[in-house]
């Protein structure tokens, strides 16, 4: 099928909070999504209102459950923690509990993974970090920045799955999936497909599937999401040392 490009004005409320001082933002430009125009307005009713909502939130914090599916050898890992997210500037911190677990920070020109396991800890430096301003423009509902690095590919209704020998498993239930495929002229390295997946009443993503180019899956689950958490220092929540004694590796 031939994706023809539809333009989708996104209206975006603003909210005036009478006791705040502060600017609000100010009111969104008329979008280009890319895809075909029934598809993109299927898509534009889930997201316009929901990213209306989340405009003016800055921070998330999330019990999230990450699932990994290495393409080549089919092998899964899981790992569960708070994730922490901020939209100025894009960062998303992923701590992880368990002693070996690895720790992953994607900052807007930097990642860092601290892995326990083998003392060792690898940073590498990009004059952008696609990952990051796609993650956080995933979790708060960018779509300026969706708009310009994927297509709106396809739009259906699934059912969630639950582990049957995981006794703390909510219920199955029914989510909104939204696929984008990656832009060829704007390819964010490791993704090829995003997939986000929304519950009824929950404004940020249930779940975001990314998938690679071989087949990998990484699957991020997120849970009683708090927007705009109180914090005595915001920044303190978004750093991620390297333990004395690790080996650190630079990468480019």
């Amino acid at each position: 099928m031939i994706l023809r490009r539809a333009s989708v004005c996104a209206t975006v409320l603003i909210v005036l909070a009478c006791s705040s001082t502060e600017p609000s933002r100010p009111p969104a430009q008329a979008l280009e999504m890319r895809g075909d125009p029934a598809t993109v307005a299927e898509a534009t009713e889930i997201l316009e209102e929901r990213a209306a909502r989340l405009r003016d939130i800055d921070h998330v914090r999330a019990l999230c459950i990450r699932h990994e599916t290495v393409a080549a050898s089919g092998r899964s890992f899981v790992s569960e923690g708070p994730l922490t997210v901020r939209r100025e500037p894009p960062t998303i911190l992923f701590r992880p509990g368990g002693r070996d677990a690895r720790q992953v920070l994607e900052s807007p020109k930097a990642r860092l993974v601290v892995d326990p396991a083998n003392s060792r800890a690898s940073r590498w430096s990009y004059d952008t970090n696609g990952r990051a301003l796609a993650g956080v423009a995933s979790i708060l509902l960018d779509l300026d920045i969706l708009a310009s690095a994927f297509t709106v590919e396809a739009v259906d209704v699934v059912r969630s799955e639950v582990d049957p020998n995981d006794p703390f498993a909510v219920e199955s239930e029914t989510l909104q999936r939204v696929t984008l495929r990656s832009d060829a002229n704007a390819a964010i390295p490791g993704i090829a497909r995003l997939e986000l997946f929304f519950a009824p009443r929950q404004d940020i993503p249930r779940r975001i599937d990314t998938i690679s180019s071989d087949g990998g899956r990484t699957r991020f689950e997120l849970l009683r999401p708090t927007l705009d958490p109180e914090w005595r220092d915001v920044d303190a929540h978004f750093q991620l040392e390297v333990p004395p004694g690790f080996t650190v590796s630079e990468e480019r």
